[in-house]
């Protein structure tokens, strides 16, 4: 390399040298990056969460390696930060033999199996929006040393997708201890609003963001209600609750037909006790009107 005859030359030159290093380092790294995320196509994309780096390799910080067997790894991604890594998977024969088949490896692997969410908690139910991806299935576990894994379900254009979710952080709480809160909030929080279904609005409707007016529970009852402003038929949208309920493991019972309202009743066996649900939606002149009403059966 030849050096500049005054001392400032000298400065110029090194920051020009310096400059044209960064240059080739940021290109590189541009590279890389593009490199490493464009293999994934935007609706394989959606299958994972948002902000997200995406590429078709397994993170090298996952806890755990997994046997596939026929499901097809279609990519993995890393969070902000690192904070979350997940992986998915396509398969070729509907999702829940390969679900079965990850539950048994994790806990093998001494992963805990936190009890459901939909039994200790409060999942989303009442009227919701267009969702999609949509969650139907979803199991969380817990190790001391590892963190947390979610285990889920989610509905896409390319099919089902199995995800898996790891988290490093631990929280307050072992895992035991964990457990135990799950269990005690379900002593604490006996309402049946949490055995409401959650029915999304069709993709029709995905300009309405808040359909539902919130839920509401007591004693033997609870129920959730909402008005939107459609020209969308009664009977349309009542057909596309069906599906979902039918979907959440609901038997229907009944069909409702009339001038103006259509609907269904459904029944189930939740906690080992029978609930049952009617769901209508009522035309009107340019809206909707949407009820669910659960109770308890004798």
């Amino acid at each position: 390399m030849r050096w500049a005859a005054t001392t400032e030359g000298i400065v110029l030159t090194i920051h020009s040298v310096r400059l044209l290093a960064a240059l080739a380092l940021a290109s590189i790294s541009i590279e890389a990056t593009s490199t490493e995320s464009c293999c994934v196509d935007s609706d394989i994309a959606e299958a994972f969460l948002s902000n997200m780096t995406y590429s078709r390799d397994w993170p090298e910080q996952f806890p755990i390696k997994i046997e596939a067997g026929d499901a097809e790894l279609i990519g993995s991604s890393i969070s902000h930060r690192a904070v979350y890594h997940q992986v998915a998977w396509k398969t070729n024969s509907g999702p829940q033999a390969f679900l079965e088949q990850l539950v048994d490896q994790i806990i093998a692997n001494d992963w805990q199996a936190l009890p459901n969410e939909s039994e200790y908690s409060y999942p989303l139910v009442g009227f919701l929006p267009y969702r999609k991806p949509a969650v139907s299935r979803r199991q969380a576990f817990c190790s001391d040393s590892d963190g947390h894994l979610t285990l889920s379900t989610r509905a896409s254009d390319i099919g089902e997708i199995v995800t898996l979710t790891h988290s490093a952080q631990h929280g307050s709480q072992s895992c035991a201890e964990a457990i135990a809160s799950y269990k005690n909030h379900a002593a604490a929080s006996p309402s049946l609003s949490r055995y409401l279904p959650g029915l999304s609005l069709p993709k029709s409707l995905a300009h309405i963001r808040h359909p539902s007016r919130g839920t509401h529970s007591g004693g033997d009852q609870a129920g959730s209600s909402s008005t939107i402003k459609t020209t969308l038929p009664a009977a349309n949208l009542s057909e596309h609750f069906a599906e979902q309920m039918a979907a959440q493991g609901w038997n229907l019972d009944a069909n409702l037909v009339g001038r103006t309202v259509s609907g269904h009743i459904w029944e189930r066996v939740v906690d080992r006790q029978s609930v049952s649900c009617i769901v209508t939606v009522r035309q009107g002149d340019d809206r909707l009107q949407m009820l669910m009403h659960l109770s308890r059966l004798d």
